[in-house]
């Protein structure tokens, strides 16, 4: 791995395979196993191009207020310099302040972050933060021109802010947000972990406990004083400092009333010398599961399989379906096509099956991203195996169509008599509530349980009512 100190270093390394994607993962160092997980997502081949990775390392004193902790930030370069080495990074670069501030801190131009982002969260109480990350982030940005920018989803209100920096600007790149990776007890990983002492430490496992258990308690419109409260008194109880316990929109970091829409449940407190953030997300209703599976489903068995959350094992959904498969054509004329509402046009049941029609046509192919930032769609027929690539960051923002978007599509031989459909789901967000084997058996069985022209399987284990009307496989 590289070490790159200057402009020119960075200048004369990004030039030397210039053909190849550039994925960035911009740190303050003090790196941990969150942001080797960031580097080892960056490094992932996208539509069959292996990119670059250039993680960079640089503690920036515009994004600390008056008494903040940035003379006692944790630095260790040679220590960042080996777990980046380990997680895939090729280059490192590790600037001094003058060579991203070359005229100064108070200098040269600054970005100044959209205001109503600012105004909940952590922008309240620490004035002018977002305001210097805006302002490095574009200076790096300018400096090493990549094609992609990974984030953690740790800092929430940070992504938000940068994904419309980035779209307000116009800047050529795509941001991708990576779920936030959690340790013993599901503290979420940071830097700032390090000021933990002792008992500090199970003190600190008091902030994600209260989140996740009060937001799974909270029903759909559930008013948002009570909650708060219950929040805040959980967290005193265990002797932290709070700095904040808001419960926003999660897009537009607007302040709710109640629980509506994809909300954010987020909060900051002080355990010690350490100022700690989490959030979590709440949804008016449990994920969608969509069974009716692509072109040629009709008798399938359709396989959903709930890998256990844990990035090191690589969590996903997996939906295999052993139809007719797809051609290339029939990919891009048939399976991208959303059209309009079908019910206005041909009725409440479909033709061939009769069964009840749910929605707009082509949409629940697509209701795996609302859980996952990546799908990917590999479809066999004919001899050819067909992959589609489909990321939700860089769909985000877009007014086309799918298939009117320049998606990855990937064509090779395949045997002939092997045919059928797998979607794949990965980079799950980890703040969503998956429900588990037993209660997707039962939320399937409601719809599907009675349907004798196919047959689902949830972990391996067949869907089927017994003589008595019950759910065999659930026991329900």
């Amino acid at each position: 791995m590289r070490l790159l100190r200057t402009r020119a270093e960075l200048l004369s390394w990004r030039h030397q395979e210039p053909d190849r994607p550039l994925h960035f993962v911009p740190t303050m160092g003090a790196l941990h196993e969150g942001h080797q997980w960031l580097l080892r997502r960056a490094a992932e081949p996208l539509a069959g191009h292996r990119p670059r990775v250039l993680l960079s390392v640089f503690v920036n004193p515009l994004q600390f207020g008056a008494g903040e902790d940035f003379e006692r930030y944790p630095r260790d370069l040679e220590r960042d310099a080996a777990l980046a080495a380990a997680a895939g990074a090729e280059a490192l670069f590790a600037p001094e302040a003058d060579v991203v501030y070359p005229d100064g801190l108070k200098g040269g131009t600054r970005v100044l972050a959209p205001a109503h982002l600012q105004r909940e969260l952590c922008g309240r109480s620490r004035p002018g933060h977002f305001d210097g990350v805006a302002t490095v982030v574009c200076r790096l940005l300018a400096l090493v021109r990549p094609d992609r920018l990974l984030l953690g989803e740790k800092d929430w209100q940070q992504l938000v802010i940068l994904r419309r920096v980035v779209a307000d600007l116009g800047l050529p790149l795509t941001v991708q947000g990576c779920a936030t990776v959690r340790g013993d007890g599901g503290l979420a990983l940071s830097s700032r972990n390090r000021y933990l002492q002792g008992a500090e430490r199970q003190q600190a496992l008091a902030l994600p406990a209260a989140l996740r258990t009060l937001a799974a308690a909270a029903p759909p419109g559930a008013p948002a004083a009570p909650l708060l409260d219950q929040v805040r008194q959980r967290l005193e109880a265990a002797g932290l400092r709070i700095d904040y316990v808001q419960l926003t929109a999660a897009h537009t970091l607007r302040p709710l009333a109640r629980v509506e829409g994809l909300s954010l449940l987020a909060a900051a407190v002080h355990c010690g010398a350490a100022r700690l953030i989490d959030h979590v997300f709440l949804m008016p209703r449990p994920p969608i599961v969509a069974v009716d599976g692509p072109a040629g489903a009709g008798k399938s068995t359709v396989t959903r399989a709930l890998a256990q959350k844990d990035h090191r094992l690589r969590p996903r959904i997996l939906v295999i379906d052993d139809g007719l498969g797809m051609t290339e054509k029939e990919m891009k004329e048939g399976y991208l096509k959303i059209a309009s509402d079908r019910r206005t046009r041909k009725g409440e049941k479909t033709a061939r099956f009769s069964r009840k029609v749910k929605g707009r046509k082509g949409i629940g192919k697509f209701a795996g991203l609302v859980s996952a930032n990546r799908m990917e769609i590999s479809t066999k027929t004919r001899g050819k195996k067909t992959t589609l690539h489909i990321e939700k960051n860089a769909l985000l923002g877009s007014t086309k169509d799918l298939d009117k978007i320049d998606l990855p599509i990937e064509v090779e031989d395949c045997p002939e008599n092997v045919q059928g459909t797998a979607i794949k789901l990965t980079d799950l967000n980890q703040n969503l509530s998956f429900p588990d084997p037993n209660v997707l058996k039962q939320l399937l069985f409601l719809e599907y349980g009675r349907q004798s022209n196919f047959t689902i399987y949830v972990n391996e284990e067949p869907l089927a009512v017994d003589a008595c009307g019950r759910c065999r496989a659930c026991d329900r």
